[in-house]
């Protein structure tokens, strides 16, 4: 007895050492915190990949490769952009050069040229060797087939070292010779490393079945002179299927390898009109020259033209696209040019947006296809008309889309609307499908129908294209099918579709909770496919896509994911469609990131998570039975204080029920009393399980970080139930959520702190308008001055701000002369004489989202009255961080900030004394 007690004291005391050694969090532990990306796993479900990276991108990564069929692993240092071939006879990937090495480079102000490049790794699984090749640009794999792969890199000759004399390298310096414009191209043999190379290459396609490879080379020599090339892997040989003066912009391969189509010109002005040729059966013929009937005459090819073959090779795509004008020479100095531009009242889209998209407007092109049998011409796309072109099928019709004569509105109205025509496949013929609506489109594969969202009736519509009859689906259902968690003053989504059956007699659509079935004929009653069990019971049912080359949905068998919106449960069922009978395959307290199948076996690739456990990879088969976790991406997190997380609810100043997150520190104390920040945007609940990687700020709090360091973090959702009002929406929601969170024992009232950015930082900045309650705040980009924020521009769209008041986020659901008051009442400059809070403002001087100067007007309100205030400009940065050493500091200055007013920690210098110009880039002042 007295043995067992000791064991068990020994442990108690073992446990209470190893919870005691661990620490706090630390500004470091958020730089070198790992994260997982770029997941595959191999067709036969043997070997899965990926990469390893810390959040400090001058650490070097690696890339791992996991044996399913003996547990092992293998490390690529640096080791990124994967692939693993289709045989499962190899992995190929790219090499980083060595971060530290590559900094070195930098710091001794290296030319961009002459730095280090990437290598290709190519590791070999039944001979476990890797072969390396420095200075690559790209590898080329074939989809379905990997007996060869390719690659480009740079390559130089070996220099000469043999002695010579004077006269002999003065003719050698004299001797035109051959200047090598691209780059190398190997194609390797991937069972005996057999290759094959080819001087400068500048444009390389592989067929999907792995049998040809075409490419192009351009040469920069006396005549300047190109060629196409296929290279066929059965027969190992190389034909030039194409040789002339000019010059090939792109080329491109069908499935097969059977069909090649390529761009060329001969053209020498600077705006070059290129040529479509088509080569098949030894022969290659021009399909569209320069000058064709089928355009207007400003109208062709360019460069960057699109050109792409669908799934059966039956039909070539291409884009062509508006020619500019020829301009006069110019006989103008600089100084001599006026810069001016002009602003109407006309113009369908405001200047700054006109700027933004002028590089796309460029080199816009529009999509037109040719039937390969016929030779015909079928144009699609126009200045006006936009179209969905699919790859994988050939539709009966395409459905075009107008918008230009309503764009105006965008302006002010997000819920922009559009003129819809069809267009027959065969003949081109237009028809006007419906005018001036407000719809969601989307055509079945093979065009036989359009299923329509439409925004006012809150309905599912369905378009026979054929007779252009247009139903009402829904209504029988009886079901919600609105996005009803929608809460602007703007038309309201649909819970999404799913798709349709593989003979288009059936399309499937999501409702708020449930999956229905309906007839595309219109015959037969809806089915519920789900058996209303979602809404019975609060769990959202949805089809999870395995195949991700499948253009139908499965006949047999659906893999439905499920999400219960009470307790944030998720799972994975298999639904059966012939008895409509479900099978619970995984349910758990977690959130359980869609799997990666393997594409001939039933193996996949998952994660799931909480709030303390990362989601490391696992592997199983499809029944996530027994399944075996592959990675650990953050070994260190076991010697670090986390904390956990809980649902907590109150009741508002309405009387109605909320819910948030309650985050507390992993040494919580009930005991104790704990600072408390209060972050918020609009809704997190839902994210009860989700995993939050620590890192360096781009604006916002890390909850994690700050759970480690013994504070509580409480993030309440907002409900926007109030017209115009959404400031007294968050009042609402945020303030009864502090006082009810207030009221507990362990909870320091007194040291309690608001954060939020963009939307969540105008919330803060009306907040310490309205309550003193808040011992600090931090307000990323916000809105201070809706009045003056109505008439701005989001700079990096260019778009006026107007629609974002009017209908969107910003809630106020009318214009400024309409809801005046409502424009004042939500705008916190104009009552920041009542702010005793407090206040870090972070404004960054290139923001596109939010005006910099709405930042500026609050900071100058604020200092005018004598209010602690501070404002952080990032220059050069946008509305969230980009930048590394942009992020770390934000990191370090929030927590900072927090620290003086919520812990009593020393005041920071920059806080006591702000940083003069002068010393700007000399000095941090932390």
């Amino acid at each position: 007895m007295t043995r067992k007690y000791n064991l068990i004291l020994a442990f108690f005391l073992l446990s209470f050492i190893s919870f005691s050694q661990k620490k706090s969090m630390t500004i470091d532990d958020l730089k070198s915190w790992k994260r997982i990306s770029n997941k595959e796993i191999s067709s036969n479900g043997q070997y899965v990949i990926y990469t390893v990276y810390a959040n400090d991108k001058s650490k070097d990564g690696k890339l791992i490769l996991f044996n399913d069929k003996n547990k092992t692993k293998k490390i690529f240092k640096r080791g990124y952009y994967a692939s693993l071939a289709y045989d499962n006879n190899f992995l190929i990937y790219k090499i980083k050069p060595q971060a530290d090495t590559l900094r070195k480079k930098r710091l001794a102000k290296i030319k961009k040229s002459k730095l280090p490049k990437d290598s290709l790794g190519v590791y070999f699984f039944a001979r476990d060797t890797t072969i390396k090749t420095a200075n690559i640009k790209s590898y080329y794999l074939a989809k379905k087939n990997s007996q060869y792969f390719a690659y480009l890199y740079d390559y130089e000759e070996p220099k000469d070292t043999t002695k010579k004399d004077s006269l002999q390298k003065v003719l050698e310096k004299k001797k035109k010779k051959y200047k090598q414009e691209g780059t190398r191209l190997a194609i390797v043999n991937a069972h005996n490393l057999k290759t094959k190379y080819f001087d400068n290459v500048s444009k390389i396609k592989v067929s999907e079945n792995g049998k040809y490879f075409a490419f192009t080379i351009n040469k920069k020599d006396s005549i300047d002179s190109c060629s196409v090339f296929v290279f066929d892997c059965e027969f190992k040989k190389v034909d030039r299927i194409f040789y002339q003066n000019g010059n090939i912009a792109n080329i491109s391969i069908d499935k097969n390898g059977n069909q090649i189509a390529f761009s060329y010109t001969s053209d020498t002005s600077k705006a070059k009109k290129y040529q479509l040729l088509y080569y098949s059966k030894k022969q290659t013929i021009v399909l569209l020259d320069t000058i064709s009937n089928s355009f207007k005459k400003n109208i062709g090819l360019v460069n960057y033209s699109p050109i792409y073959f669908s799934e059966t090779g039956n039909r070539l795509y291409f884009g062509t696209t508006r020619f500019p004008e020829r301009v006069q020479k110019d006989t103008l100095l600089e100084n001599e040019k006026v810069h001016l531009d002009i602003w109407s009242w006309k113009d369908k889209v405001i200047q700054p947006q006109q700027k933004s998209q002028l590089e796309e407007k460029q080199k816009e092109t529009f999509i037109s296809y040719i039937d390969i049998a016929s030779k015909k011409i079928i144009l699609l796309e126009d200045s006006l008309t936009k179209v969905y072109t699919p790859r994988k099928t050939e539709p009966q019709y395409y459905l075009g889309k107008v918008n230009l004569p309503y764009l105006e509105m965008i302006s002010w109205n997000i819920d922009n609307y559009e003129d819809y025509y069809l267009i027959n496949a065969k003949t081109g013929e237009r028809k006007l499908l419906a005018k001036k609506k407000q719809w969601a489109t989307y055509i079945s594969p093979s065009g036989a129908y359009t299923l329509i969202w439409d925004y006012k009736q809150e309905q599912w519509l369905l378009a026979n294209n054929k007779t252009t009859e247009i139903k009402t689906i829904s209504l029988d259902a009886k079901d919600t099918f609105v996005n009803d968690k929608h809460d602007m003053p703007s038309l309201k989504g649909s819970q999404g579709k799913i798709g349709w059956s593989k003979n288009e007699q059936s399309v499937y659509i999501n409702s708020k909770y449930d999956i229905w079935q309906f007839d595309t004929q219109c015959k037969k009653a809806p089915v519920n496919l789900t058996k209303a069990e979602g809404k019975k019971n609060k769990i959202e049912y949805r089809f999870q896509r395995l195949d991700r080359e499948s253009v139908y949905l499965p006949e047999k068998q659906w893999f439905l994911h499920t999400f219960n919106t009470q307790t944030m449960a998720e799972g994975f069922e298999m639904l059966s469609l012939k008895t409509l009978e479900r099978k619970i395959l995984i349910q758990e307290d977690k959130a359980i990131y869609p799997p990666i199948k393997a594409k001939n076996t039933n193996k996949i690739i998952w994660a799931n998570s909480t709030f303390k456990q990362y989601p490391d990879l696992k592997i199983s088969k499809l029944d996530f039975k027994n399944p075996y976790t592959i990675s650990n991406a953050n070994p260190q997190q076991k010697d670090i204080l986390w904390g956990s997380v809980r649902l907590t609810y109150w009741t508002d100043f309405d009387g109605d029920s909320l819910r948030g997150l309650l985050c507390l520190p992993e040494k919580f104390n009930p005991n104790k009393k704990y600072p408390v920040l209060i972050y918020f945007y609009e809704k997190y609940s839902e994210r009860l399980h989700q995993y939050w990687t620590p890192r360096p700020s781009h604006s916002i709090i890390n909850f994690p970080f700050f759970t480690s360091n013994n504070y509580i973090v409480f993030i309440p959702d907002i409900t926007y139930k109030y017209d115009g009002l959404p400031g007294k929406a968050a009042y609402n929601a945020v303030v009864s959520g502090a006082e009810n969170i207030a009221k507990f024992p362990f909870v320091d009232k007194t040291k309690m702190a608001l954060q939020g950015q963009s939307w969540g930082g105008y919330q803060v900045a009306y907040l310490v308008t309205q309550t003193n309650m808040f011992a600090c705040a931090m307000a990323g980009a916000p809105v201070s001055n809706m009045t003056s924020a109505y008439g701005g521009i989001r700079w990096k769209s260019g778009m006026s701000r107007m629609f974002q008041y009017e209908h969107t986020q910003s809630r106020i659901g009318g214009t400024l002369w309409e809801r005046r008051d409502k424009y004042i009442e939500n705008s916190p400059v104009f009552f920041a004489d009542r702010v005793e809070t407090p206040l870090l403002i972070m404004h960054n001087d290139n923001d596109g989202a939010v005006p910099w100067y709405q930042g500026i007007e609050y900071f100058m309100a604020l200092r005018r009255l004598q209010k602690p205030v501070w404002m952080l400009v990032y220059n050069g940065e946008s509305h969230n961080l980009r930048k590394w050493p942009s992020r770390v500091d934000l990191s370090i200055r929030i927590f900072y900030f927090f620290n003086y007013y919520l812990k009593g920690a020393e005041k920071p210098e920059w806080m006591k004394k702000g940083l003069p110009a002068i010393k700007k880039g000399k000095e941090l002042r932390y």
